[in-house]
């Protein structure tokens, strides 16, 4: 299907009577509501940003979908088919709504004024819009990323009211991106962000804070050095933006940073949580940063895919949990904890916001690449994986079904102790804490992990939990491509599947490539 054909039918769907959305001889009842969902209608692919986009009114799909809840079980109501297909059709867009607002009310923010002392302080760093962090400029706001909208700020805090304009990162910071052909596709995991740069410059007004001898706070030495030439470089920069850092370092002068502390509501963060900072690089974040912080393990992981997610809560699929550490049954139970990430609360962990978030991701469709299948090399890789693969990927997408112990599988040593006597070490850890624990995330009823999903691996360019492997050549070596870091204890290690570079020949390892790109029956 072509790409304008592609944006033709999304913008279509918004339109279309409730009876286009329809499966043939399906009536649709509130017991089917949440899973009997249209199908690629909303694969969201363009070469052209701005029309993936939700519509500017997108709130008012919110609006219709709330209004027609039941206020007790906030689940729709038993109406007639026809107003159940058009409340169907408002889910899924204020689920869009929702993925790329995220319009409501959170404490994990960032002042709108701060962001505009550091862009206009360090552009080197930032770049327009901060591009350099791997965001994109919004087609509405110009100047602005895309993946940073303005949020709700919670008025329930005195800096809620002293900064009433704040910046959140919203679900398309993660998993919005462009695929190597060009076309940005929603779901697919934004190799581009560097969050581990975007944290440190987040930081960087707490080390102004507290950049003093008499502040017991450790910075890890590298960070201190890189944040000290960033102080240096600043000087002599005048304008209304910077005078809020320069007015951060007579915090330190008068000392008085323990007050800034808790007006931020930030603690000092852990020395681990530092140095996660400057190795995470484009493609890897540490998950944990600043809510989950781990002070004895440096913690990084890639941004899964979020296309063709099924699993539904009470329902059957041939994936017992999500993603690689077995901590979400299902998609509802995801999308709960992700609310926590996002909020630091439970607010929004409810059905009134997640089963139209879990509506809108269900409908993605996978992209499918624009290059012809040479189809004798893809039926020899098919040969392959079902000889050589699929004893392991043998659940939903390809993912693995079991869940094993890290020292039964070719994997870098991983996430095997998050969690194990854990003991939260700062204020936003403690509240995550508590609140994934409400909804359910911890602690985990398994300790394992098992594979990510296989789906759309051709347009990966970070493969592997940590992101060590930089797309399918990196994986089979091909092209050129080694492996470097063999050592398993270190937590960017590319030594996952290293029998694949090693026993396999290049001929198998080209059709491998082959079937992992043109597959579409996982």
């Amino acid at each position: 299907m072509s790409t304008f054909r592609l944006a033709w039918v999304w913008a279509a769907s918004l339109f279309l009577p409730a009876s286009a959305f329809s499966q043939q001889g399906s009536p649709l009842t509130p017991e089917s509501f949440y899973t009997q969902l249209p199908q690629g209608t909303t694969t969201d692919l363009s070469r052209d940003l701005s029309a993936i986009l939700p519509p500017e009114n997108g709130g008012d799909f919110c609006d219709n979908y709330w209004g027609a809840l039941d206020r007790r079980t906030q689940k729709v109501r038993n109406l007639p088919d026809a107003r159940l297909r058009e409340l169907q059709r408002d889910m899924i867009n204020c689920g869009k709504w929702l993925f790329f607002y995220l319009p409501i009310k959170t404490e994990v923010a960032f002042p709108d004024i701060l962001l505009t002392a550091l862009s206009k302080t360090f552009p080197d760093e930032t770049g327009h819009a901060m591009e350099r962090v791997g965001f994109r400029e919004n087609p509405r706001e110009p100047g602005q990323p895309l993946e940073l909208p303005l949020v709700k700020p919670d008025r329930s805090k005195p800096r809620g009211w002293i900064t009433p304009k704040v910046r959140t990162l919203a679900c398309t910071g993660c998993h919005l991106n462009q695929l190597p052909d060009g076309r940005y596709s929603v779901g697919a995991p934004n190799d581009g962000l560097d969050l581990g740069l975007f944290n440190k410059l987040s930081a960087y007004p707490l080390w102004l804070a507290a950049r003093g001898e008499r502040d017991p706070i450790p910075w890890d030495p590298d960070l201190d050095a890189a944040f000290r030439d960033m102080y240096e470089r600043s000087k002599g920069r005048v304008n209304f933006a910077r005078a809020l850092l320069d007015a951060v370092v007579l915090l330190d002068i008068l000392n008085v940073e323990r007050l800034f502390y808790g007006f931020v509501g930030q603690d000092p963060l852990p020395e681990t949580d530092q140095r996660t900072f400057l190795k995470s690089g484009r493609g890897r974040i540490n998950p944990a940063t600043p809510m989950l912080s781990d002070p004895e393990n440096e913690i990084y992981v890639s941004s899964p895919p979020i296309w063709k997610m099924r699993h539904y809560e009470g329902g059957e699929t041939d994936e017992p949990y999500l993603g690689r550490v077995v901590s979400s049954r299902n998609l509802e139970e995801f999308i709960r904890q992700a609310f926590v990430f996002s909020t630091l609360k439970t607010n929004y962990s409810i059905p009134k916001y997640v089963d139209p978030l879990a509506a809108y991701l269900r409908v993605l469709e996978v992209p499918e690449p624009e290059f012809a299948v040479e189809e004798n090399r893809f039926q020899a890789g098919e040969v392959l994986f079902a000889e050589d693969c699929v004893s392991c990927h043998n659940g939903y997408e390809g993912s693995t079904q079991e869940i094993y112990a890290l020292d039964e599988v070719n994997s870098p040593l991983f996430f095997d102790r998050l969690f194990v006597n854990y003991v939260p070490p700062t204020r936003q850890s403690e509240r995550a804490l508590r609140s994934l624990q409400e909804v359910g995330m911890l602690p985990l009823e398994r300790t394992g992990i098992k594979s990510r999903r296989l789906t759309g691996i051709w347009a990966r360019q970070r493969l592997a939990t940590n992101g060590a492997i930089e797309g399918l050549d990196h994986l089979l070596c091909l092209e050129g491509r080694t492996r470097t870091e063999p050592d398993r204890e270190n937590g960017l290690s590319d030594a996952t599947h290293t029998d694949l570079c090693t026993e396999y020949s290049e001929t198998e390892r080209l059709a491998l490539k082959e079937f992992l790109t043109h597959n579409t029956n996982w």
